[in-house]
């Protein structure tokens, strides 16, 4: 149930990322599930915990927001991606976004947390990879670490 990380998080993960203090605007999420009670549970978590969730539920849905995701005055600063999604998979998704040279940093979820699918993550440069099922207050924490690293103790989602 731990997440299993592509990438440790380090200071060079992190050496881009404003703090809290440097930018007062709450973090943008985009988050790809093609499940909708636990996109809809995920999102809630990471809203709570102060961040901007978008949600797509398919690769369809993102491939259709794609020129407002990567156009927008307030940009995506992480997605989160199941990798099995209607239309295109999370990986492929990714892979699109690297051969655009767009470097958002992308954690996956998986259900099929072979040895594969890490490893495709980790080539495509994934921050980690939660295999389902997993403690959504571990996903919130690793998030909170990548985006919010000078806040502090990470905060907990509170029901």
């Amino acid at each position: 149930m731990n997440p299993h990380p592509t990438e440790p998080f380090t200071a060079n993960s992190q050496a881009d990322t404003p703090s809290p203090a440097q930018d007062a605007q709450p973090r943008h999420l985009l988050l790809i599930e093609d499940d909708a009670e636990f996109r809809k549970l995920v999102g809630a978590h990471l809203r709570r915990a102060g961040f901007v969730v978008t949600e797509c539920a398919s690769g369809y849905a993102f491939v259709s927001g794609l020129n407002t995701f990567t156009n927008s005055p307030r940009p995506v600063d992480l997605i989160i991606s199941d990798v099995r999604v209607p239309g295109l998979t999370g990986l492929e998704i990714v892979e699109g976004l690297r051969a655009l040279q767009i470097d958002v940093p992308v954690i996956f979820m998986t259900a099929y947390g072979d040895a594969s699918t890490h490893q495709q993550a980790q080539a495509l440069k994934a921050i980690g990879t939660f295999d389902k099922p997993f403690d959504i207050e571990d996903l919130v924490t690793a998030v909170q670490m990548l985006l919010c690293p000078a806040a502090g103790p990470p905060r907990s989602a509170r029901p």
